[in-house]
């Protein structure tokens, strides 16, 4: 059986990664976009973090003031961590008048065993079949629809609950100006037993 960091890792990698949390900006921050230059004003945002899978961080803050959306696209050959690990990025490398420090922990708790029982469809045979399209005659088309009939079966399962923690800090001329801090919390049943549906 694979380990559940191995899994973590996997399911991870092939997916984008929201994290929700608190942008507090203690200064003003200058930034590009579309060639422009925006400014995200000092102030305690709500605030997003989308870590993409073509080396992109996208974060969206807003409060009731302001709303803005930044985007950085990381250097070529670079690796963003997306479980574990810190980072580094320059001025020079973000295309962005600020450096980007920061770090993603991930953590990853089994519940207890839960026995319980779960609704399930018995199919029990066809429910019709026959042509269809043109109000249901004619035109050269079967369809055999299948019927079915609400069961329950009995399951075993433990819940993985993995707590992905992002924080990064945005600094210009070694000065901080601004901190994401925020988390993803996915909650996924792993099945020890999955029984037959009966009626």
């Amino acid at each position: 059986m694979k380990s559940l960091a191995l899994i973590g890792a996997i399911l991870l990698s092939t997916s984008c990664i929201k994290l929700t949390g608190k942008m507090d900006v203690v200064d003003h921050v200058v930034f590009k976009k579309n060639g422009k230059t925006d400014v995200l004003l000092a102030g305690n945002y709500e605030a997003t973090v989308t870590l993409k899978r073509d080396n992109k961080i996208v974060l969206r803050a807003q409060n009731q003031f302001e709303k803005k959306k930044m985007s950085l696209t990381l250097p070529k050959g670079s690796t963003l961590p997306t479980t574990e690990g810190e980072f580094t990025y320059t001025s020079t490398q973000l295309g962005q008048p600020f450096d980007l420090v920061g770090a993603v922990k991930t953590e990853v708790k089994k519940s207890d065993l839960v026995e319980t029982t779960e609704s399930c469809r018995v199919y029990v045979g066809y429910d019709y079949c026959g042509p269809i399209g043109n109000g249901g005659f004619g035109n050269g088309r079967a369809y055999c629809g299948p019927d079915s009939l609400p069961g329950t079966r009995n399951v075993k399962f433990q819940l993985i609950t993995t707590t992905k923690r992002f924080v990064a800090k945005i600094a210009q001329k070694q000065v901080e100006k601004a901190q994401f801090t925020g988390e993803n919390v996915d909650v996924k049943k792993d099945y020890l037993h999955v029984g037959v549906c009966r009626l």
